[in-house]
This record gives C-alpha cells, sequence and structure tokens, in this order.
C-alpha cells in the first residue's frame, strides 16, 4: 500500500527520552512481541540499536492498533449501523500484530498517517475560518480597484489644488474653457485642407482628449473629497497608499491559505483513502462484519412484523449503499444472497400490507363517523410512498389493489356493503393523491 505522507515515520513533536534495554524488556508485552518473531531464538540481544527499532515498532503497533480500533469501529458504526463486536476487535489486534512483525516500517508510517487524520481536519477548519476573516477575494479586488483609482485621481488634481482648499481659480477655468472651445477650434479647423491646419486639428485633438480627462479627474476628486488642500490631497494619496497595501497583504495571504488549504485537503484524501482502504486487508475483520450484518437481518426478519421487515429492508439498503459507496473496501452483505433476501422480503412486506389492510377493514364497526374511523384506521397504510421496493404510483397501485382484495373478500351481508362503499371512496382518493 503507497504511503501517502512519503515515508514520515515518526509524529512530529513526540520527543523519545534516552532508550535503556534493560527498562524495555521490564514491560512484559514487549518480551511477549519479541518472542513472536520468526528468529526470536536467533535474535542478538547484544545488538542494542536493532532493540530499539523493535521496541519503537512495539511502541507504534500499540498506538496504532488503539487508532485503527477507534477508526474502524467508529466508521463501522456511523455507516453500518452497529457497534464492531468483540471478534471484529481481535482481527484489528491481529492484523496490526502480524504486520508490526513482517512490516514493521509501514506500522511506524502508519501511526504518522493515523495521527495527520485526527488532526488535519482542525487545521482546515482553522484555515477556513482564516479565510472567512480575509473576506471573499472578488471583494477584495473590487476594494484595490477602488483604492488604486482614488489614489491615482488625487495624484492627478494635487497639481490643480490650491493652498487654500480650493481648486485654483485660473487652472480650473482655463480647463474648463479649453475643453469647450478646442473643440470648437477643431472644428473651425477642419473646414481647411492645409498641412498646418492638419496638424493643428491633430494637436488640438489631443489637447482636448487630455483636458477632458482631467477634468473628469477633478470633478471624481471634488465629488468624492470635497475642497481640499494640496496639503491634504498629498496626505490622503498617502493613506490610500496604506489601504492599497494592506488588501495586496490580504490577498497575498488568500491565495496562501487557498494553496494551504487544498494541500491540506489533498492529503487529508489521501490518507483517508490509504487508511480506510486498509480494512479490507484485514483477514478476520470482513468475516466478522458480514456475520453482524447476516445476523442483524435475519433477527428482523424473525420478528415477523411489518414494522420490522421495513426495517430489514430500510438496512438492507442502507448497507448496499456502503456497497456501492466502497469507502469501506468491504461488502458487508457478501454473507448473504442479496437477491433471495430482497425476494424475501419483499414478499413479507407485500403480505403483511395485505393482511393488515384485510383486518382494519374486518374489524371496523359501522355507526357514527364509520367512515373517517375507517379512513384513519388506514392512514399508515394509504401515507405510505413505498412498499417493499415498489414506490411511488406503483405503491399506490399496490395498496389500491390490496384494498379491492380486501372490499371483494367481504361476505355478501349489510354492513359489508356499506364498508365496501367506504373503501370505494378510499380508493378514489387515494387515485387522486398528488
Amino acid at each position: 500500500m503507497p504511503d501517502p505522507t512519503s515515508g514520515a515515520e515518526r509524529v512530529a513533536g513526540t520527543a523519545r527520552k534516552e532508550f535503556s534495554v534493560d527498562a524495555a524488556l521490564d514491560n512484559k508485552d514487549f518480551l511477549t512481541f519479541l518472542a513472536g518473531h520468526p528468529d526470536a531464538e536467533t535474535f542478538d540481544m547484544a545488538d542494542e540499536k536493532a532493540i530499539e527499532n523493535r521496541f519503537q515498532t512495539f511502541e507504534a503497533k500499540t498506538q496504532v492498533s488503539a487508532g485503527l480500533k477507534e477508526l474502524y469501529g467508529g466508521k463501522i458504526e456511523k455507516d453500518l449501523g452497529f457497534k464492531l463486536d468483540a471478534a471484529g476487535f481481535e482481527a484489528i489486534a491481529k492484523h496490526v500484530e502480524k504486520e508490526a512483525i513482517e512490516n514493521p516500517e509501514e506500522v511506524v508510517a502508519l501511526r504518522s498517517r493515523l495521527e495527520l487524520f485526527k488532526t488535519l481536519p482542525g487545521q482546515i477548519s482553522t484555515l477556513e475560518s482564516q479565510l472567512a476573516q480575509l473576506g471573499q477575494r472578488e471583494d477584495l479586488a473590487e476594494k484595490l480597484e477602488v483604492l488604486r483609482e482614488d489614489k491615482e485621481n488625487l495624484d492627478t488634481a494635487k497639481d490643480f489644488v490650491g493652498r487654500g482648499g480650493t481648486v485654483k481659480l485660473a487652472t480650473y477655468q482655463a480647463i474648463a474653457f479649453a475643453s469647450k472651445a478646442l473643440p470648437f477650434l477643431s472644428e473651425v479647423l477642419g473646414t481647411s485642407n492645409s498641412i498646418s491646419a492638419d496638424k493643428w486639428r491633430r494637436e488640438i485633438a489631443k489637447k482636448s482628449e487630455k483636458i477632458s480627462e482631467q477634468w473628469e479627474v477633478l470633478g471624481k476628486v471634488k465629488d468624492k473629497h470635497g475642497d481640499i488642500g494640496k496639503e491634504q490631497a498629498v496626505e490622503l494619496s498617502a493613506d490610500l497608499q496604506t489601504q492599497i497595501w494592506q488588501v495586496e497583504n490580504a490577498l497575498s495571504s488568500l491565495t496562501r491559505l487557498e494553496d494551504l488549504k487544498a494541500a491540506a485537503e489533498k492529503l487529508f484524501g489521501e490518507i483517508r483513502e490509504n487508511v480506510l482502504g486498509g480494512i479490507e486487508e484485514i483477514a478476520g475483520l470482513t468475516n466478522a462484519i458480514q456475520s453482524q450484518v447476516d445476523s442483524q437481518l435475519k433477527a428482523l426478519m424473525a420478528k415477523g412484523t411489518l414494522k420490522d421487515f421495513d426495517k430489514a429492508k430500510t438496512r438492507f439498503e442502507a448497507l448496499q449503499g456502503v456497497e456501492d459507496a466502497g469507502e469501506l473496501g468491504i461488502k458487508p452483505l457478501g454473507a448473504i444472497d442479496k437477491a433471495k433476501f430482497e425476494k424475501e422480503v419483499n414478499a413479507a412486506i407485500e403480505k403483511s400490507v395485505r393482511e393488515q389492510v384485510m383486518e382494519t377493514v374486518m374489524n371496523t364497526k359501522l355507526g357514527t363517523n364509520a367512515f373517517s374511523r375507517l379512513e384513519k384506521s388506514l392512514a399508515g397504510f394509504l401515507d405510505r410512498t413505498k412498499v417493499g421496493s415498489k414506490e411511488g404510483n406503483e405503491a399506490r397501485e399496490f395498496l389500491t389493489t390490496a384494498l379491492e382484495e380486501a372490499s371483494e373478500t367481504l361476505p355478501d351481508d349489510g354492513d359489508c356493503q356499506s364498508k365496501r362503499i367506504m373503501i370505494s371512496r378510499i380508493i378514489i382518493k387515494l387515485k387522486l393523491k398528488p
């Protein structure tokens, strides 16, 4: 199995004190672990480094075994709907023990992956919070554009602003006059075909365009900041530059955090696939799960009630969904004949519905509010949108047939004729349901 942590063998931050062979041998579980190796009789007990390596594997094995029991047990309970039994946990422990002897490096690496599997979700959540605090990229980009335009306009307007806080009158009037006079002059010169006039037209066009732009900039500055002096314009420009840097830094941080989050999510996905994929490699675990599923479904069917038949059908479909998703890497329904079970549970549900509809009709007494009482008694069936594998219109057709069969089964007497009339009305209403 490939290692998504690229061979990382130690969990960061786990400081180890100086190793002592004698202290390690005082651990009876470690002695049992050493004795379980094929080379137990020939192993060189003078090689302290080799003993330390095996002790590290022993520690990793203990942590991995506990980690996998917690992870697999929780995943199985969530996806399969039951707690893993003792046989399942024992299968996990035996598998890790075997791997620790045959593939010690893999067990040490798996400890790192399990640690990351636990810590990465928290890190991803922290990154998401930091991203949320920075805001949306589109909003920051829009804000940056507005700030840059405002600063550019202020820098342009500084030369046209007087000390007193108003636009220089002469310059302002000159611009106002030129913005109107130059296009008129260009039009007058347009009647001449001389080279000199053509040159003037081009020059006037350029000046006219520039003056129009300056006029527009001054208008924007005046609208946003009012009548300001040159010193104030310089201060505002400097303040805007600070804001621009802040937004640029926020955008840079946003990119960095997005990259970190994407990398963390990718690593978590790889580790998740790697770790959960290990379930199918545990020899006895699949058998333990399949045995529990088989017992659970049989127990529900044995109770013999419509409620339990429905539960069995729901559980079967949920387990089939787990198999189809394939994340666990095992087939919880592998111990049963799925086609046969589905046929049996569908037949049991349909038979139970028919019988209970008939029983309800037969036990209904005539009298005051007889129709309302019968309809209410049948509500649990009439409101069903699913009967076994039949859904929607198919389920409704089945219920209609069940009501018709109940009506036909009634004996020919006065009371039963009244019940047939009520059933006929119920069928009409059932067919009209949206």
